[in-house]
């Protein structure tokens, strides 16, 4: 006999374009199973069908309704709804819901206060559905965070679990909660942190549970012996030569001294001041921001610049050309001049071309931890070159005068 298993789903919104018609969303979707990846288009309106009946609902593409059922297409989770005239409801993910329950969203671990074809999902955004008994939506949200997502074997892994009050999206540790990391489990103490040494490699699912609390959506850190590349990432310099990240990998989670004491574990951050983002330009000729360290120096500052094609990218070159298109994902970063906590990329002589352009920047610091990239509109974000404004006549002829 088959059990009937209504599942919770979250939608994380990797990338969204602003641009023009047919530029793509990535869609990170992620249910007991893992997280599955799929573009969309923002831009196309959708049409969302009834499970039961003829009736249907047209959406926007980048409503939180139209990017659950594309991703969970994509991730081959049955999705099912109930429309009606003013719009439609999420009636099952999985296997239809038991009686006397139904989906709860959040964005960003808040409530919504409308519905999911209401919601438009922006870049970061995180939407989740929990299946829940209507005296149960206030129930808080778990999520996890760890200290790196690609480790060597035999490093350790801290995994902190945050519950989230759903009326204000506001995250605190949470003591007492469940991990489950690879095969074995432990329980966080009053810091919401559990640690685990990563003992063979391959990918390790990480999520966390506590009664009374909605559990956090499945995630992986991946152990790699020798060679990262079997994490998905190409191989790291060799330990002291320029640019190596150190012994922990690209993202590593701690650095540890010969005493065996606990070093620099966290981070530097940086920020793109121009270009800004989100808006239009008439002439860059360089991307200048700023970097600054948790407590080691920053030793090096990279930055991404693309030219979006369609659902590619064209990435700058030191030359200052283009390659050919690929994926945003497989990015080319260059090395940026420092000053201090400033930094300057130059990118063109005169100005680049008109065009929609994304940018990515990372520091490194003195300990080796290396910036996650994917803060939106801090270092990562899309600008416009448009046109130069053309002058009249009269006033050529003016400036020619000069």
């Amino acid at each position: 006999m088959r059990t009937s298993v209504s599942l919770g789903i979250a939608v994380a919104v990797a990338a969204i374009a602003a641009g023009p018609a047919g530029a793509t969303t990535s869609v990170a979707v992620v249910d007991r199973f893992g997280p599955t990846a799929v573009e969309v288009d923002p831009s196309t309106p959708v049409t969302i069908a009834d499970d039961f009946d003829s009736d249907s609902f047209s959406v926007a593409g980048n409503s939180a309704t139209a990017q659950l059922r594309a991703g969970a297409t994509a991730a081959g989770v049955g999705v099912g709804f109930d429309v009606f005239s003013f719009g439609s409801f999420v009636s099952r993910v999985g296997d239809p819901l038991a009686s006397g329950r139904a989906y709860r969203l959040t964005v960003n671990h808040r409530g919504a206060s409308v519905g999911a074809d209401d919601i438009r999902l922006v870049e970061n955004d995180y939407a989740q559905w929990s299946p829940l008994a209507f005296a149960d939506f206030g129930t808080p949200e778990l999520s996890i965070v760890t200290t790196s997502d690609i480790v060597p074997v035999g490093s350790s892994v801290r995994i902190t679990v945050l519950a989230h009050d759903v009326a204000t999206g506001a995250g605190s540790t949470a003591a007492g909660a469940t991990v489950r990391f690879g095969d074995r489990t432990a329980t966080t103490g009053g810091a919401g942190t559990a640690t685990f040494l990563a003992l063979s490699a391959g990918p390790l699912v990480v999520e966390a549970s506590r009664a009374a609390s909605v559990s956090s959506p499945p995630t992986t850190v991946c152990a790699f012996a020798g060679d990262p590349s079997a994490c998905g990432v190409g191989a790291l310099p060799a330990a002291g030569s320029a640019g190596s990240p150190g012994a922990a990998g690209p993202e590593r989670a701690r650095t540890v001294g010969a005493a065996g004491a606990t070093a620099d574990a966290v981070p530097p951050g940086s920020r793109v001041i121009f270009p800004r983002i989100g808006r239009s330009h008439r002439a860059v000729r360089a991307i200048r921001g700023t970097a600054g360290p948790d407590r080691s120096d920053i030793s090096g500052v990279e930055v991404a610049l693309a030219r979006r094609v369609g659902t590619q990218c064209r990435f700058r070159t030191r030359s200052r050309s283009f390659t050919k298109p690929r994926s945003c994902v497989d990015r080319l970063y260059l090395t940026a001049r420092q000053s201090g906590a400033h930094w300057l990329l130059p990118v063109a002589r005169a100005s680049l071309p008109r065009g929609l352009y994304r940018v990515w920047s990372r520091a490194t610091d003195g300990a080796g931890n290396r910036e996650r990239v994917g803060l939106a509109r801090v270092n990562t974000g899309q600008f416009r070159i448009r046109a130069a404004k053309r002058l009249r006549a009269p006033a050529r002829r003016r400036a020619a005068e000069r």
